[in-house]
């Protein structure tokens, strides 16, 4: 699987990367039998006017495409609530 963190408008972090890759593994467990090529893109936002956060994935494999996203203040909740909803 091909796995992409983008941070936009805030900076790089390992941590929060390291993070991104942990919660992606939820993920990556329920596509073991999907064939290949998947690409998942995992994009963080900073918001400009308000201290909300952005957090956006795309899954894309051969047979379908998922898309998510949530704003909001915290910005590890918002990544755990994306990967709930692409999980369900």
């Amino acid at each position: 699987m091909n796995t992409r963190v983008v941070f936009r408008g805030m900076e790089h972090t390992p941590v929060i990367e390291q993070y991104v890759h942990d919660e992606i593994e939820k993920i990556t467990k329920l596509l073991v039998r999907e064939r290949e090529p998947i690409a998942l893109e995992v994009v963080l936002a900073a918001g400009r006017t308000h201290h909300h956060h952005r957090v956006e994935i795309l899954l894309k494999s051969v047979l379908f495409d998922v898309m998510a996203h949530h704003v909001g203040p915290d910005l590890y909740q918002e990544i755990r609530h994306v990967i709930e909803v692409i999980i369900k």
